[in-house]
C-alpha cells in the first residue's frame, strides 16, 4: 500500500486529476494516482488537499513525460490529514527546478507566436515538478484563467 499526501486536485474534463507526494529516502516524489479504469477521478471527488490517502497502486505502461502515473486498485482511504504548513514543507522537499528545462527534464520550445512554451512529444523526462517562483501574474478571461510565473533563472 502507498501513502500519498494529496497536494493538487485539478478539474479535468468531467473528472479530477490528482497529484500526491510519496515519502522517499531523500524527501518526496510526486505521483499521479489514476483510478482503476479511467484517467480521471469521477465527481464528486471525496478527498481534499492535505489528506493522507492510502492507495493500492501498481505501475502502468507510461508514455513520456507521464512517468509518475500509477493505477489504483480498489478504493483509496483517508488515514489522516496534514496542515497546509506541513504540506508546503513536504512540497519543498519534492522535485523542484529553477529553470524551464528542468521542469520537464528536456529542452523547452517556445511557441512561434511567443504565446507560450511546449515540449516535443516523447522528449519530456517527467510531467510533475515544483519550481521556485519570483513572481506570479494571473490573467482572467471569460472562460479561463492563465498564470504566468517568473522563475529564479
Amino acid at each position: 500500500m502507498t501513502e500519498l499526501i494529496l497536494s493538487d486536485i485539478t478539474r479535468m474534463g468531467h473528472g479530477f486529476c490528482v497529484i500526491g507526494l510519496e515519502r522517499t529516502e531523500n524527501g518526496y516524489c510526486s505521483v499521479r494516482p489514476l483510478p482503476p479504469f479511467t484517467d480521471s477521478w469521477p465527481a464528486p471527488f471525496p478527498f481534499h488537499r492535505g489528506d493522507v490517502i492510502q492507495f493500492d497502486l501498481y505501475p502502468v505502461p507510461v508514455i513520456r513525460p507521464h512517468i509518475e502515473d500509477r493505477r489504483s486498485r480498489g478504493q483509496p482511504r483517508v488515514l489522516r490529514r496534514v496542515s497546509e504548513n506541513e504540506l508546503v514543507a513536504s512540497l519543498r522537499q519534492a522535485d523542484c527546478s529553477a529553470d524551464l528545462n528542468g521542469l520537464f527534464g528536456c529542452d523547452v520550445q517556445e511557441n512561434a507566436k511567443g504565446s507560450g512554451i511546449y515540449v516535443l512529444p516523447g522528449q519530456g523526462q517527467r510531467s510533475i515538478c515544483g519550481c521556485g517562483v519570483n513572481n506570479v501574474r494571473f490573467e482572467v478571461f471569460p472562460d479561463e484563467v492563465r498564470a504566468m510565473i517568473l522563475l529564479p533563472s
